[in-house]
């Protein structure tokens, strides 16, 4: 479904994961979104940063005014709120079984975003860092 012109995937966690899981098989990159109103308002108002959202390999629903919104629109089917970190948390988990790596970008500065890689990496041992952004700054 479209919310303020930004695709939001209509997707159960487990159904989410098994994608990460295939993402992570495969030889090419993947973009993950966790798309919150925020966002969808920031795209709505910034077509290159709503390009990016569109053409991500999947934008789970991470806000509660996202799914709301579905549940008032009356001709789709409600959205399911996955959490941004949590599934974060999950793909770095998957990835670490795998041996695969992952990138990090995010909101917030250098030190933060740099500070999250080391607690990931702590939290998992096998996990590969192929670096990380903090995004705008």
């Amino acid at each position: 479904m479209k919310i303020l012109g930004v695709k939001i995937d209509q997707i159960s966690r487990p159904e989410a994961l098994e994608l990460a899981r295939n993402f992570l098989s495969s030889n090419s990159q993947h973009l993950i979104c966790t798309p919150n109103p925020e966002m969808l308002v920031a795209a709505h108002q910034d077509p290159y940063f709503q390009a990016i959202l569109d053409q991500s390999s999947l934008n789970i629903c991470d806000g509660f005014g996202i799914k709301l919104f579905s549940i008032i629109k009356k001709k789709c089917k409600k959205l399911n709120r996955i959490a941004g970190i949590d599934f974060m948390q999950d793909i770095c988990r998957l990835a670490a079984e795998a041996g695969r790596g992952v990138y990090l970008l995010g909101a917030g500065d250098r030190e933060t975003v740099r500070m999250a890689a080391e607690t990931l990496k702590e939290k998992f041992s096998r996990l590969k860092i192929a670096g990380y952004h903090p995004g705008s700054e």
